[in-house]
């Protein structure tokens, strides 16, 4: 299974129920979740076959932003 790491600007319940709207829809993810109680509030995504632009992509039509960190 692979992960990839976003950095993001959903910071809470509500904004992540937004996003999960989106991320649910997308084929491959198997899990995701995002870390609103750090600073950096990071999008963890894993599953297979996954693309970062699609992750991006999916963000911003529900109104977030989506930046791949590389590991």
């Amino acid at each position: 299974m692979a992960t990839l790491k976003f950095k993001t600007n959903i910071n809470c319940n509500n904004c992540k129920t937004i996003a999960s709207q989106a991320l649910n829809n997308i084929a491959g993810i198997k899990n995701w979740d995002v870390d609103i109680v750090a600073p950096e509030k990071y999008l963890t995504v894993e599953g297979e076959n996954i693309k970062s632009e699609e992750v991006i992509g999916a963000l911003a039509n529900v109104g977030f932003k989506g930046q791949l960190i590389k590991n």
